[in-house]
């Protein structure tokens, strides 16, 4: 089944975040940056917040619809 099929089934909705979404999602993924180096909390709570702000931080750059090609440069998916 394809992401088309998907589409014309209404299980997926086509979505354009806004500058303010991508913002919020970078800036959770800051937030959780900064927490996870709390001390006292324990590694596997650390881990899970860094692991979200990395998440975080991949949802902003997919709604941006920006990819990293293997080289390394950035490039615009039309």
């Amino acid at each position: 089944m394809s992401l088309q099929s998907w589409q014309q089934n209404s299980w997926l909705v086509q979505h354009t975040a806004t500058t303010d979404e991508i913002l919020n999602l970078l800036g959770i993924s800051d937030r959780d940056l900064s927490a996870c180096h709390v001390t006292g909390l324990p590694s596997d709570w650390r881990f899970a917040i860094a692991y979200n702000a990395a998440l975080q931080a991949g949802h902003g750059c997919i709604s941006a619809r920006l990819a990293i090609e293997p080289a390394g440069r950035i490039i615009t998916i039309a």
